[in-house]
């Protein structure tokens, strides 16, 4: 694998974690948005480049795995890699390792651009908006496919996408729909711990305002989630999480 294309260092905040002092697979995915988004703007690819042809960049699937749980206060060092368009669907591979140098999250995401006001993807990439990224990105996770089949949910609930969950594309930001999974995961299971892999595909946007129902169900992967809104699938996800050990402490 080629050396990344930019890296940084920080400290997991106690607000990025959860109850039980772990972080949360949400912060892990804000975290690496704003990894992609200080790459773009190392290399001159600010908001206003994009503003001038009135597009934003959506996400249309990921697979983000965490080897261990990691906990509020440690430090991390992120390596994140970008490959070239392939009909404007840029591919970006982010992994994360601890102080001694073991890795303990890794997530592969491909982002597309749409056309903000047609809120449709861009099928080919402007000439004013090319980005000097690798022709291939390293590959290192299995992205999810689509479950037409899956089980009956067994687990429903309805939610109502809060003006909090939206980001500045106007719809409800991609790492919001992790939290939506470990809040109904950890209702379900009493001794939630925390989320190993998180793999979604987005469907369609939920803007802010936006009626879904929420569908949970086990399966051999660990969970299946399904979110509908007006009669359509938006997003749907397997889910895998790890129980608490009994000898847990919210610290390391």
């Amino acid at each position: 694998m080629r050396g990344p294309d930019y890296t940084d260092s920080f400290r997991v905040f106690e607000w990025e974690a959860s109850a039980n002092g772990i972080l949360t697979m949400g912060a892990l995915l804000r975290r690496v948005q704003q990894l992609g988004t200080d790459h773009c703007e190392a290399i001159g690819a600010r908001a206003q480049f994009t503003a001038q042809d009135n597009i934003g960049w959506f996400i249309v699937k990921l697979a983000a795995e965490m080897e261990r749980p990691v906990y509020a206060g440690e430090k991390l060092t992120a390596y994140t890699w970008a490959g070239a368009a392939k009909r404007a669907c840029y591919p970006r591979l982010t992994q994360l390792f601890d102080s001694a140098q073991r890795l303990v999250a890794a997530v592969d995401a491909r982002w597309v651009m749409v056309d903000l006001h047609r809120r449709s993807i861009v099928r080919r990439v402007p000439d004013s908006m090319y980005l000097p990224f690798h022709e291939a990105c390293p590959v290192a996770l299995t992205q999810p496919r689509t479950l037409h089949h899956a089980p009956p949910a067994q687990h429903t609930q309805l939610h109502t996408v809060a003006y909090h969950e939206c980001d500045s594309n106007g719809h409800m930001n991609h790492a919001a729909y992790a939290d939506l999974a470990m809040d109904i995961i950890a209702g379900c299971e009493p001794s939630f711990g925390w989320l190993s892999r998180f793999a979604g595909i987005y469907h369609m946007e939920l803007r802010c305002g936006a009626q879904a129902a929420l569908c949970c169900t086990p399966c051999d992967e660990g969970w299946h989630m399904r979110i509908e809104s007006n009669g359509a699938c938006a997003f749907e996800a397997q889910l895998r999480h790890v129980p608490l050990a009994k000898n847990h402490t919210t610290s390391r």
